[in-house]
Order: structure tokens, then C-alpha cells, then sequence
């Protein structure tokens, strides 16, 4: 076993050595040395570059493993008629039982060989899987760097945000002008008769007839000012839940209460934005990722066909190549296709049962989310805006936005509180207690896939 200043040397480029040797030169006492060289160890293992090295390197090559086999056994020719064969050998050959023996003898060699070779590839694979396991505790080590370095957050709090009177935006050469669509804050294209895909709002260009512009600053028509106020949320006619603030698409997230007011939750370009509830009518529905609602999509197409499945498959669990060729073409609602809703998942996924299926989604749409950076907008909009270290699964189905009022009441009568106990409930209890609002027990049955399935993704939103 390597001795501790080997260890520091080699792996954390420390030399005790050289650390003795400089405080050889202060008056120092022994004592003294001793705490101050552990100090200055400690300060660089946590300071100083890392460096990895094997603790059992692989040798490029291995003498022991090289082969020993040559061959012994040489036949020369026999003429008819003129060679005389015999057991024992005889007239100069050497006859058959001697070559009969080294053909034994050759064998034998090229079975030590073949032997040796397994017993070589075995100690090989022994070597490469410590190998392996050095490489993934550095590994270990690395991701807890990382981690350490992430922000500790017991929850999501976002302070109320006022955007400046201009968003600015780089310039733009115009072109050619031509006709678009009506007003509608939800698409790119805004005003009839002007040019797509421009902003109306605010662009830094020097526009003819404005009184006052200077070239490159930013202009804002009169006739949309009132739009341009950052302190105005636009909705659309169509969907309550897109709007345009300060000259930016908006989406609506969920509303709540924040420092005592009333306010809404809108995801913009330049991150989220709360404003205060001050009209009526505001939408009650809050924002489901649509990766999360493709689960919910899922699990309802799931629950609906899990007897087909399990006929075409003849109960044998099933990949994801065999669900696309059989089903993918099939729209699980939405005009989304199975085929579509697979997208996330391995080339080689299997699954035993649907179950597994809507499990496998899950996860996969969830881990989607994290990684576009969405995880903390489909949370607040799943279950709310929520205070402390209070993880997405732990909300109340209270405030489960997936679910409507009567389905939440539903579920709350029957014990299902949380949105971990939806994602964990039995099929058919969830559905019997989906039943009444659902209007019938199929209908049920494909609430309580549904919601299942986007609480199963909405539990695995945070790492």
C-alpha cells in the first residue's frame, strides 16, 4: 500500500518534502513546523489542480502472454514405388508412429496456447473493470466538485420584476414589406402592413416621420405605446393564458400570493415575470409543460389500450422499435402520434407492461425538462409557487394544476392529498375516485392515467 506522502504526491501534486525544507529555513520549534505544514497540505488538496493517476496502471504488454507454440511436425513427400513406410521407421524416415506424436505434441502446444490466451483475457478483464472503477470514483469526485459549486435553495422565491421602459433590440435591416396577419400577441406576425418577423414594438432604427428620433435609438410609434408599458399585461382574445408584456410574448404560468398580493407568474424571453392581478377574469387553468402533458397523454393512451398491448405482444414485454412499428401511427390525443411521444426515449428500451411504459416516459420527459432548463417553470406550474425546501411531489393536489377542481376534490376525499400519492396510487382505486367527476368509469379510467402520468413526471422535475 502507498505510504501518505506518495498518495499526496502523486495524486494531489503536494511534496512534504519541499514544504519541511522551506520552513527548515524559519526558527521555527518542531511543533511549530508540524502545524504549519499541515496547514499548507490542507490549503493545497483544496486549492491546487487535482491530478489523476491509475493506482494499478495497465501494462501496454505482458511477456508472460506471448506465445510459445512451434510447430514440430514436418512431412516430406513420399514417392510410390520408392519409399518404404513402417511403423517404427525405417530406410531413413522416420515412420508413422513418430509423426503420429509430434502431431500430439503440436496439438498439445497449441492447447497450452489457447489456454493461456483465456487465462490472459480473464486477467484482463479483471484489470480493466479496477481500471474502470478508478474512473468512475474520479468521476464521483468530480460530480461532488460540481455539486458543491451548484447554489443552495430551499425552494423557488422570484422577486418582483419591473422591466425598463425600452427593451432594446439589435438593429434590423427592414426588407422588402408585405402583408400579414391580424393582430394576435400569441404568433410573431403583429400589425397588418408591416414587415415579418419584426418586433413593432421597439427596434433601434431610424425611422422617416418620427419627430425628434435620433439614428440607432430606440423608437416607439405612437400608436402602440400603450402596448410597449411594462407595467401592462396584453392577453390575447383567443387564450388568456399568452399575453405580451413590455413588447414581449408572454406565457402564463400559475398565479398565487407573493409579499401579500395577488399576483401572475409569466414566462417571457427574458426570464419570468410576476405581476399584480388587477383585472378581472384572469384564466384559471395555469401552464402544463407540454412534455408533461404528453406523458399525462401516455398514461391515458396506456390505460385505454393496455389489453391490446398486452394481445399483440402475447404478455412478452415489448421495446420501443416494436410499440413504433405497431402502434406509432396511432394519435394518443392532441394530434400527437405514439411514435412522437417515444421520441425521448433509448433505441433500446423495454418494457415488461404499460406500466413500465408510462414510467419510462416519465422519466425521460422530466430529464427533458431539466436539461432545457425548464425544471423550475413546469414545477411552479404544475403545483405553484412554493416556499422552503418543499419538493414538487410533496405539493397538495390542492394546487395541482394538471387536475381540475372537481378532480382534485375527488381526489382529496379519497386520501390522495399529495401529488406523490397520485403518482403512486392503485390504477383502479384512482380511477373508481375519478369516476364521478369524469362523468363514467372509462372516462375515469382515462383521468386517473392522465394524471398519474404527469405526476409520475412532475415528482422527478428536480435532481
Amino acid at each position: 500500500m502507498a505510504d501518505f506522502d506518495t498518495i499526496l504526491k502523486t495524486t494531489f501534486d503536494v511534496n512534504t518534502d519541499e514544504i519541511f525544507a522551506k520552513l527548515d529555513t524559519f526558527e521555527l520549534t518542531e511543533a511549530q513546523k508540524g502545524v504549519l505544514a499541515t496547514s499548507i497540505v490542507l490549503e493545497r488538496i483544496g486549492s491546487v489542480k487535482r491530478t489523476f493517476s491509475y493506482a494499478h496502471p495497465l501494462a501496454a504488454s505482458d511477456d508472460d502472454c506471448a506465445p510459445t507454440f512451434a510447430r514440430s511436425f514436418i512431412h516430406t513427400d513420399w514417392e510410390d514405388g520408392e519409399d518404404v513406410v513402417s511403423a517404427q521407421g525405417s530406410n531413413g524416415d522416420e515412420g508413422f508412429n513418430a509423426r503420429f506424436h509430434k502431431i500430439e505434441a503440436d496439438l498439445d502446444a497449441l492447447s497450452t496456447d489457447i489456454a493461456k490466451n483465456f487465462e490472459c483475457l480473464g486477467e484482463l478483464r479483471s484489470d480493466l473493470a479496477t481500471l474502470l472503477e478508478e474512473i468512475k470514483l474520479e468521476l464521483n469526485r468530480i460530480n461532488t466538485d460540481i455539486q458543491s459549486l451548484k447554489p443552495k435553495s430551499g425552494g423557488v422565491t422570484l422577486p418582483p420584476v419591473v422591466f425598463p421602459p425600452e427593451v432594446i433590440f439589435p438593429p434590423i435591416n427592414v426588407g422588402p414589406r408585405r402583408p400579414i396577419g391580424s393582430f394576435d400577441p400569441r404568433g410573431p406576425l403583429i400589425n397588418p402592413g408591416l414587415i415579418d418577423p419584426i418586433n413593432p414594438f421597439i427596434f433601434p432604427v431610424s425611422i422617416g416621420g418620427f419627430h425628434g428620433v435620433v439614428p440607432g435609438a430606440p423608437a416607439t410609434h405612437p400608436a402602440i405605446a400603450g402596448v410597449d408599458n411594462p407595467g401592462t399585461v396584453w392577453t390575447s382574445r383567443e387564450d388568456p393564458n399568452v399575453g405580451i408584456i413590455a413588447g414581449m410574448r408572454a406565457t402564463r404560468v400559475t398565479e398565487g400570493v407573493f409579499n401579500g398580493t395577488k399576483v401572475e407568474l409569466w414566462n417571457t424571453p427574458l426570464g419570468t415575470v410576476l405581476t399584480p392581478i388587477t383585472a378581472l377574469g384572469a384564466a384559471p387553468q395555469g401552464f402544463i409543460d407540454p412534455r408533461l402533458e404528453m406523458t399525462g397523454r401516455v398514461g391515458a393512451w396506456s390505460v385505454a389500450n393496455a389489453d391490446t398491448v398486452k394481445d399483440r405482444f402475447g404478455g412478452n414485454a415489448f421495446t420501443k422499435v416494436d410499440l413504433e412499428r405497431e402502434f406509432g401511427n396511432v394519435d394518443i390525443g392532441g394530434g400527437v402520434t405514439l411514435k412522437e411521444a417515444l421520441r425521448g426515449l433509448n433505441a433500446d428500451s423495454s418494457f415488461a407492461d404499460v406500466d413500465e411504459l408510462v414510467d419510462g416516459i416519465a422519466s425521460a420527459q422530466a430529464t427533458a425538462i431539466i436539461n432545457a432548463g425548464a425544471a423550475t417553470v413546469a414545477s411552479i406550474g404544475s403545483v405553484g409557487l412554493h416556499v422552503g425546501d418543499v419538493r414538487p411531489e410533496a405539493s397538495s393536489v390542492d394546487v395541482f394544476a394538471a387536475a381540475s377542481p372537481e378532480e382534485r376534490a375527488a381526489l382529496s376525499a379519497a386520501g390522495i392529498d399529495t401529488v406523490s400519492k397520485l403518482a403512486s396510487a392503485n390504477p383502479d382505486e384512482l380511477a373508481v375516485a375519478l369516476s364521478a367527476p369524469a362523468g363514467s368509469t372509462d372516462a375515469g379510467r382515462l383521468a386517473a392515467g392522465r394524471l398519474r402520468g404527469i405526476a409520475l413526471a412532475v415528482g422527478r422535475l428536480r435532481p
